[in-house]
């Protein structure tokens, strides 16, 4: 199958992505679009966008509320640092937060919050900026995500120092630096490095600002980052206009712009403007300088880059400072103040949207909330725990039918699966049998209310047991897949037994057979859901066996090193030829109960199992017409 995907401009996906497409189930190939547009972020940004923009459209199309957030993110990651459009960006930012919270992974939220940071730093809404860089530390700190640690940490650091926090932005970068030593992030490294320069340069620390330019230039060079090329050389050329070496700081101001236009990075190219026009006004070069800050401010304002228009207001007034032009500057200070104030203002309006946006993420997660609990509710229903129960047996065998394999290891688990469902049917057909004839008897027209009201609580009662036995059969499930260990816990075999025998209680009361109990001995160490299981196998199968108004005696004890549980009945007995296979693999026929119940024939070799792994056995004794005695001896100090 070949899934061709078209974006909102009618864009046929190239033919090499197509085949990377082929053969895969539609959210496959979803998954697979987001890989290659994070892959393609840098050499094709528009291809990346519209492989993103695939993924979403599938991921919505099919529900993929768990990678969502992912793929969202990587489109505005691509938008806001390889297209340089802030606006655009956070939409796809709050949509990444939005699935990330939806589907509760919390490594999404921290990188939403992440990128959210960094979108709102670039448009100066510093508060907004500062709060999710804080939220994105504390998560990937919970996670003990080292690399998300590092990105919270740069964001803290511009966030810093933007509020002249110089030392604090400093130490910020300086960890940043050394979480990603450990990681050998080699990019990461370079970059932090590039922002501990900018920050000594802001803080008038000339020679360390030159030390960590230089190094930032070696670095991004080895691995010929040309964006970042760009900002360490627009950093030296900086230094070397404070020094007075113009021809020096014009030619690196140069060379910058050069390699920025060719990564279409409007926010270097812009810098390189505005330092090649301070340049010029101090080598009293007027018109050269105007034509550099006015192509400047076209661009930011193009890209609607609020910072960088600042920039160029800013230095327009310096511009004509230099030049002794003080009514210009005058003038161009004026518009900075106003622009300033503007800008302001709008972040006002973004800071709203956000808190408002948030507030309609959170009321759309409590509908799904309260959605989700209505439902819960309703699987309470009689009716819905039975379809439940058939419903998961079904996909328990299913799981185990399709997923056999020709090699030892899955014909093992073949045979567990084998195994299991003889449990299964051994269990739980009697409650469904009761459950079916208690239901009967509720349609009755002539049915009292004593009897209406007792009928109810026993199908109460069978119902919640039963449901109980079925979480014990898919512990067993998961236990014989490898998929956990048993747990010891002390538990109090009194009640466990008490529990047994209620799930039995319409069989024990249709036999009428008397239960003797004869516990001394009710604390023991062992897993309790296998104990369980063990339990109402064997007392399943003495009621099977048992005659009408027959005994079972059930009877606990203990010596100075193991624990015993009794059972014994005086039914029917069992056969030497089939005693000598009741702890074997091989597959017996059950004989019939003394009602015509039918069993398994597998239910004590599993007891045996689950014994065994408490490290203790298990004995029976019986003959035809004698009866039967179970024997299960436990050790006391349970590993």
């Amino acid at each position: 199958m070949v899934f061709i995907a078209i974006d909102s401009f009618g864009q046929v996906l190239p033919d090499s992505i197509n085949k990377k497409l082929d053969g895969l189930s539609p959210t496959e190939q979803a998954i697979q679009l987001s890989k290659l547009s994070w892959l393609n972020r840098e050499k094709d940004t528009d291809l990346a966008i519209l492989l993103g923009e695939e993924a979403i459209k599938i991921g919505e199309q099919f529900r993929m509320v768990e990678d969502l957030g992912e793929f969202y993110n990587f489109v505005g990651v691509a938008l806001i640092h390889y297209k340089h459009n802030i606006k655009e960006s956070i939409p796809y930012f709050q949509k990444g937060l939005e699935y990330g919270l939806r589907a509760n992974i919390t490594t999404t939220i921290g990188y939403s919050y992440n990128n959210l940071g960094d979108a709102y730093y670039l448009t100066g809404n510093v508060p907004l900026a500062l709060e999710y860089a804080e939220l994105s530390m504390n998560i990937f700190q919970e996670l003990n995500e080292p690399r998300g640690i590092a990105y919270s940490f740069i964001n803290l650091g511009l966030v810093q120092r933007l509020n002249k926090n110089y030392n604090l932005s400093i130490q910020y970068f300086t960890e940043a630096v050394k979480i990603r030593e450990k990681l050998d992030d080699k990019r990461g490294i370079a970059s932090a490095t590039l922002e501990i320069g900018l920050t000594y340069f802001d803080m008038g620390n000339y020679d360390s600002s030159k030390v960590y330019f230089q190094r930032s230039y070696e670095l991004h060079s080895e691995i010929d980052n040309k964006m970042y090329i760009a900002y360490s050389l627009t950093g030296i050329g900086r230094i070397f206009l404070i020094e007075g070496n113009y021809e020096e700081a014009l030619k690196l101001f140069t060379n910058a712009e050069k390699l920025n236009i060719e990564r279409s990075h409007p926010f270097g190219t812009i810098d390189n403007k505005l330092g090649k026009a301070i340049v010029y006004s101090s080598t009293n070069n007027r018109e050269m300088g105007e034509i550099e800050m006015d192509s400047a401010l076209k661009i930011a304002t193009e890209f609607e880059l609020p910072t960088k228009i600042l920039d160029v207001y800013k230095t327009y007034a310096r511009f004509y400072m230099n030049m002794n032009d003080f009514q210009a500057a005058s003038q161009s200070f004026t518009t900075f103040i106003n622009t300033y104030d503007s800008l302001y203002s709008k972040q006002q309006f973004e800071t709203l949207a956000e808190v408002q946006h948030r507030f309609l993420i959170t009321q759309k997660l409590d509908s799904i909330n309260q959605n989700l609990l209505l439902e819960e509710n309703k699987s309470k229903t009689l009716f819905i725990v039975l379809i439940l129960i058939l419903l998961i047996a079904l996909v328990i065998y299913w799981r185990f039918h399709t997923n056999r394999k020709l090699n030892i290891e899955l014909t093992k688990l073949n045979e567990s699966k084998d195994k299991l469902f003889s449990i299964i049917a051994h269990d739980l057909r009697s409650p469904f049998n009761v459950l079916l004839g208690s239901i009967d008897l509720l349609r009755r027209e002539d049915i009292s209310p004593a009897e209406k009201d007792e009928s109810i609580q026993n199908v109460y009662n069978l119902t919640k047991n039963t449901y109980h036995l079925l979480e014990n059969l898919l512990y067993l499930s998961a236990f014989r897949t490898g998929k956990i260990d048993y747990s010891p816990t002390h538990i109090n075999l009194n009640l466990m037994i008490e529990d047994v025998l209620v799930s039995f209680s319409r069989q024990i009361e249709l036999k009428k057979i008397q239960i003797e109990l004869v516990l001394k001995n009710s604390s023991f160490v062992a897993d309790e859901a296998m104990l369980e299981i063990i339990m109402r196998n064997i007392v399943s199968n003495a009621i099977k066996f048992c005659k009408i108004g027959g005994v079972i005696r059930i009877e606990s004890r203990k010596d100075f090193a193991f624990n015993y549980i009794l059972i014994e009945d005086n039914g029917i007995g069992i056969d030497d030829s089939i005693k000598n296979k009741l702890f074997t693999d091989e597959q017996i026929k059950s004989n019939r109960g003394t009602e015509g119940e039918k069993g398994t024939g597998l239910g004590l070799s599993l007891c045996k199992e689950f014994i065994e792994r408490h490290d203790g056995s298990i004995f029976v004794e019986s003959g035809l017409g004698t009866g039967t005695k179970v024997t299960i001896k436990l050790p006391i100090n349970i590993k």
